[in-house]
């Protein structure tokens, strides 16, 4: 295995923290976190072999700062960023280039469905990605500066490590 892209994505509507229903916050973490943890769990061993990889984790920019009502995801894409991170340390002796990138939002039906309490907090969709519904993707930069795309890279030269 030469590279891999793992990119999973679960949510639930807006809900404060202390009405969240546990089964909700299982779920979210078990697909958006523990499901990048799989992926990566089998194919580094298989990059390993190789002798060399990259491995790109999506996550978003809901994992670099707070949303609200939205505390099970945030957390899960947050732990996506810390696994890239830690994992790209690990293994960057080994050859490996780990990554996670985190696009701002892109309205699609999943965010509509989010509801305003998301959506109302977000740049107009003419300042964001917009999926077409078909093949096309526009991408527009979002506004804000705190909403930055960030990635944890490892040089092939393996000196360093940074993001």
């Amino acid at each position: 295995m030469d590279a891999a892209f793992n990119n999973v994505g679960a949510t639930f509507p807006p809900t404060p923290l202390a009405d969240q229903p546990v089964e909700a916050f299982d779920q979210v973490m078990r697909v958006n976190l523990r499901g990048v943890f799989l992926a990566m769990k089998y194919e580094i061993p298989a990059m390993l072999a190789n002798g060399d990889g990259a491995i790109v984790s999506m996550t978003a920019t809901a994992g670099l700062l707070g949303v609200p009502g939205f505390a099970p995801y945030v957390t899960s894409k947050h732990g996506v960023i810390d696994l890239a991170e830690t994992d790209a340390l690990d293994y960057a002796a080994h050859n490996l280039r780990i990554n996670a990138i985190a696009p701002g939002p892109i309205y699609t039906h999943h965010l509509e469905r989010a509801g305003n309490a998301l959506t109302n907090t977000l740049p107009s969709p003419s300042r964001c990605a917009v999926w077409d519904g078909r093949t096309r993707l526009r991408r527009w930069f979002c506004g804000r500066a705190r909403t930055r795309p960030r990635s944890w890279r490892v040089p092939r030269s393996r000196s360093t490590a940074g993001g």
